[in-house]
Parts: C-alpha cells; sequence; structure tokens
C-alpha cells in the first residue's frame, strides 16, 4: 500500500502529539500545550491544523500548519512559533522510505497549495524537497550544547565580568502583572495587544517557566520567556525595562548554566536571523545552526530569479532605445 497524506481529525490528534514525542524532530512546538497556547492568538479565520503520512493505518510522520480560512489553499507557519515542520517517527530510517513520505508531502501538501513552513534544525536533511522545486530558504539559529558550554563557561563568565548570581537577583516567576509590565515595556505598540494575549497563554503553558533578574534596588528590570522539552530548552523571548545594564547579561548567564547543569542537553536561542538581536546572543560563544524554510506558491520569488529579470528588462530597454 502506498503513502497517504491527510488531514488528522482534532480528535485524533493525540496520535500526533504522541508522535512528537519520540521523533527525531519533535519539539516544544509541537505539543499540544503549545498549540493551544498559540490557538489563544489566531485570527477567527485561521486555525490550526495537522497532516500525516501514512501507510496501512500507521502514523509514519506528520506536519502542524496553520490553515487561512478564507484562502483554503494557503498554509503557514503558526505564529510566535520558530519552526514546527515535518517530523518522522523515530523508526523510520530507512532512506527511501524518507524520500517516499517526504514525496508524498510535496505532491499530497505542498505543490497543491500555498505553502510556507520552517522545518526543526533537527531535520538534518531537506534536500529531497529541493531537488522536487520547492524552495528551501536558508535560516539560522544559536545553539549550545551541554559539553560546549561545560567548556567555555568560565571564559565567558569572566568576559561578562559576573560574580556568584545571588539566588534573590534571579529567579523564577509566574506573576502575571509583574511579567505583562516587563513584556509591555519591550513590544511596540502596534503589536502589543497581540503579544499581551501569547503572553497571557504562555504564562498557563506546561513547559513555560519565565525566569527574571532583579537590579541592584531589587526591582524587576528584565526577563526571559523559557520551555523546556525533553532535553532540550529554548530561549523563546526575553524582555526588559529597558534601563538594562549588566543584569541582562546575569540573566542569560543564570539561565544557561542552571539549566545546562541540570536536565537539558541543549538549549536553543530559538533564532540568529535579525541582527539587533544576534550580538547579545553570540557574546555567549553558541554554535551556528542552519534551519530551512519550505517556501511554495506564496507569490514571492526568489532573489536570483528578480536580478536574472531585471538584467533582461535592461537589455530589452536598449534595443527599443529606452536605455543607453
Amino acid at each position: 500500500m502506498t503513502i497517504q497524506v491527510r488531514e488528522l481529525a482534532r480528535t485524533d490528534w493525540k496520535r500526533f502529539f504522541s508522535l512528537n514525542e519520540t521523533s527525531p524532530q519533535g519539539s516544544v512546538f509541537c505539543t499540544e500545550s503549545w498549540v493551544d497556547t498559540v490557538s489563544g492568538v489566531l485570527h477567527r479565520k485561521q486555525e490550526p491544523k495537522i497532516y500525516i503520512a501514512e501507510k496501512n493505518g500507521e502514523i509514519l510522520a506528520g506536519c502542524l500548519v496553520m490553515a487561512n480560512l478564507e484562502r483554503r489553499t494557503s498554509f503557514r507557519d503558526l505564529p510566535f512559533t520558530p519552526y514546527t515542520g515535518v517530523i518522522m517517527d523515530h523508526a523510520v530510517s530507512d532512506l527511501n522510505l524518507i524520500r517516499a513520505i517526504e514525496n508524498a508531502f510535496i505532491d499530497t501538501l505542498i505543490k497543491p497549495h500555498s505553502f510556507q513552513l520552517k522545518l526543526s534544525p533537527d531535520y538534518l536533511d531537506p534536500r529531497q524537497f529541493l531537488w522536487k522545486r520547492v524552495n528551501l530558504n536558508p535560516l539560522w539559529t544559536f545553539r549550545i550544547t551541554k559539553d560546549h558550554w561545560q567548556r567555555h563557561r568560565e571564559k565567558i563568565k569572566t568576559e561578562k565580568c559576573i560574580d556568584q548570581v545571588e539566588p534573590q537577583t534571579v529567579c523564577q516567576s509566574n506573576d502575571a502583572a509583574l511579567l505583562q509590565s516587563l513584556w509591555r515595556m519591550t513590544y511596540t505598540p502596534r503589536d502589543s495587544t497581540l503579544s499581551d494575549r501569547f503572553l497571557a497563554h504562555a504564562i498557563k503553558c506546561q513547559w513555560a517557566r519565565f525566569y527574571i533578574c532583579r537590579d541592584v534596588s531589587g526591582e524587576p528590570c528584565c526577563g526571559m520567556l523559557y520551555l523546556r522539552y525533553r532535553n532540550i530548552g529554548y530561549g523563546c523571548a526575553t524582555f526588559h525595562n529597558g534601563k538594562i545594564g549588566r543584569e541582562y547579561d546575569r540573566l542569560r548567564f543564570h539561565v544557561l548554566d542552571t539549566e545546562l547543569n541540570g536536565q537539558i542537553d541543549v538549549f536553543d536561542w530559538c533564532g540568529a536571523n535579525v541582527p539587533s538581536r544576534n550580538t547579545y546572543k553570540a557574546d555567549f560563544m553558541p554554535l551556528l545552526t542552519p534551519y530551512y524554510q519550505l517556501v511554495h506558491g506564496t507569490g514571492s520569488p526568489d532573489l536570483g530569479w528578480l536580478v536574472s529579470q531585471r538584467a533582461k528588462l535592461g537589455v530589452l530597454l536598449k534595443k527599443v532605445g529606452l536605455r543607453k
């Protein structure tokens, strides 16, 4: 029997979440708790959908996307979500089977639609999508492994002039009012309403933790939304009151040191694609890690195509005498 791709009924979503628990590409962003968090900020004309690839009734892989209910042929990444992607069952290791699963998603879900989805950094070989003429946009994130942190911890501590962090300086907090106040100081009025709604739901997320750092006067000055799932920690968002100094470094050092000396093996900064946010992450000597976004039929031609068309237009204008 061939591999079939179909939408998974909402009543069966538990099967996808169970797949995510053991998938090599599984992440906190494909958990039921995170889907509930993001669903709270979706527009009423948007909703999450799950598609699966199955054979003989057995789920081999799954894909979590956001559907546009007005344009039923349009699928996008979930908001506030670094990546979800295609996740495979942990028992799927044969290369021919993997290629067959990818082809099934390409032919059934991706190519017939306007499609945009970021794969997990743990999806190590996405070349089949490229070979089947699905655009692959390269993206990057910073990751720090437990071993890498142990090798560079003292150097980072010295360069950042970080003394022993007192327990009362950095701590976990679920004070909703405090978190909201710091959050609103960080995000612009244009996106503050949506961000407020997201934070309100994120506080309830099963995997979420919030770290707060206080300044010398004891006032909270910065914080981090941190997610922990399986053996990976995610620095999902940071926020501050605009008057931070060394406290920001203390916060990040404390979170990294606490978590990488604890239950996780990898810390993911959830992106290294915005120049203004790149430097403060790079200061902690992370490993630059690529991941990819699948793009098809979005109406956005790639840069190489635009350059070639511009050159052709220039030649044409010269021929007709409109350009010297």
